[in-house]
């Protein structure tokens, strides 16, 4: 053996002895990290399940909202009640269907006609929807409702 291969090998017994010693005066924290994990997940995960929760119903809500107001608008075309009625309550159900989320038979579509203004109201039976029945989230309602208004003729 050479004095560089003793030298080399004398340098890494060296650094090989303070590691060890390094390794022992420090207290082992090679679980801390997976106790914090632990506590924190679940506080975590709910909080991000809430956050989709709450979104979920909001695009609920606002998709329910979008087609009352489409019902209002294109039910002006009819020339009677009756006929405006059946535009709304088409218009409505293909707005609910069109969006990819929302399905038609679960909505509840009315229209009323008072003082020249008719309105639409649409009521969206969310229960099935699982986001909005999380059991650890808080219930923000699963019965969304919203109603759109259109002025009939002109002004007077």
């Amino acid at each position: 053996m050479n004095e560089f291969s003793r030298a080399k090998t004398h340098s890494d017994a060296h650094s090989m002895r303070s590691l060890c010693w390094e390794r022992y005066s420090v207290p082992d924290r090679c679980g801390v990290a997976a106790v914090e994990t632990a506590l924190v997940m679940p506080v975590l995960l709910s909080v991000l399940l809430g956050i989709v929760s709450f979104g979920d119903y909001l695009m609920t809500a606002h998709l329910v909202q979008q087609s009352a107001n489409s019902a209002a608008r294109a039910a002006l075309a009819g020339i009677d009640a009756a006929e405006r009625r059946r535009i709304a309550i088409t218009t409505a159900r293909q707005m609910l269907d069109s969006t990819g989320v929302l399905h038609a038979n679960r909505g509840q579509i009315d229209t009323t006609e008072r003082d020249n203004i008719l309105t639409v109201s649409v009521r969206y039976d969310a229960s099935s929807d699982p986001l909005l029945n999380l059991p650890f989230v808080p219930a923000f309602g699963r019965t969304p409702s919203a109603s759109g208004a259109a002025m009939l003729g002109g002004l007077s």
